[in-house]
């Protein structure tokens, strides 16, 4: 599901992480870097990976997992054929 600038604005300023005057500097600056606002949002250190993940899983109403703390077994890699897993973006789990 893909989120457009607009909807990424307003779930910011819904969660009170900026203002409307900050992102719309953050906007000007992504359109001067040729970069897409969810990346200039990081690189201005308005926002980490994590609360972006964090604002794109309520989007989309799915829960959001941190998995950066977690081992994931070779095992469970193998489920799931690599070159299906990169088309479709995918990251088994268990």
């Amino acid at each position: 599901m893909k989120i457009t600038d607009a909807q990424l604005h307003a779930l910011i300023l819904n969660a009170h992480l900026a203002t409307d005057h900050e992102l719309s500097e953050i906007q000007k600056y992504a359109t001067t870097i040729n970069s897409t606002f969810a990346e200039a949002l990081t690189q201005k250190n308005v926002l980490t990976d994590e609360q972006l993940g964090r604002l794109y899983a309520k989007f989309a109403s799915v829960p959001f997992i941190n998995l950066s703390a977690s081992t994931i077994a070779d095992d469970v890699f193998r489920i799931v054929p690599n070159k299906f897993a990169k088309l479709h973006k995918l990251m088994p789990f268990g």
